[in-house]
C-alpha cells in the first residue's frame, strides 16, 4: 500500500526557477486523506474548497506517456461537508441540466436549419426536401464519424 499511494500521490509543486516539478509526499497520506475519484465536479470542487490539505492523485501512462488524473485527497470532514452540500442543492442542480439540455436541443435544430438554408443555396438543383436530410445527416452528433479512420483505407 505504501509504494502504491507514494507513486500516485504526486502533485506538482514550484521549482526555484519558477519550472513546475512533480513531488511524493512520504507521510502515511493514508491516515489523513480519503481518495475522492474523479468524475464527480461538483463534489470534487467542494471537497478541495473545504479541505486545508488535498493532493492530486496521478497516474504514469505507459501508453500516452504521461500522467494521467485519477482523482483527489483529501480530508475526511471536508468530503463529508461537501456531500452534504451536493445532497442539498441535486434538485437544483438536475433541473439547471434539463434546462441547459432544452436549451442546446434549440441551438442544434436552428444550426440544422441554417446548415439546410446553405446546402440549398450552394445546390439549387437539390431535389426538393433534400437538403433537410442531407444537413441532419451532416450534423449528426456522436455518430462515431469524427476522428475516424475510414474503413476502405484499412482494405489497401
Amino acid at each position: 500500500m505504501t509504494s502504491v499511494v507514494k507513486n500516485s500521490a504526486r502533485r506538482l509543486g514550484s521549482h526555484s526557477l519558477g519550472i513546475r516539478v512533480p513531488y511524493v509526499y512520504h507521510a502515511p497520506i493514508w491516515t489523513i486523506f480519503f481518495f475522492l475519484p474523479s468524475g464527480n465536479v461538483a463534489l470534487t470542487r467542494r471537497a478541495r474548497k473545504h479541505s486545508t490539505l488535498s493532493a492530486v492523485v496521478l497516474k504514469w501512462s505507459h501508453t500516452r506517456k504521461r500522467y494521467e488524473r485519477q482523482g483527489l485527497l483529501v480530508e475526511a470532514q471536508a468530503l463529508e461537508k461537501a456531500e452534504e452540500e451536493c445532497l442539498a442543492d441535486e434538485d437544483i442542480r438536475e433541473r439547471r441540466r434539463e434546462r441547459e439540455a432544452t436549451r442546446r436541443e434549440e441551438l442544434d435544430r436552428r444550426y440544422v436549419d441554417q446548415f439546410a438554408a446553405r446546402v440549398r443555396e450552394l445546390f439549387p438543383g437539390c431535389p426538393a426536401g433534400r437538403e433537410r436530410a442531407i444537413a441532419e445527416h451532416a450534423c449528426l452528433k456522436y455518430s462515431g464519424r469524427v476522428g475516424t479512420v475510414c474503413l476502405c483505407q484499412s482494405v489497401r
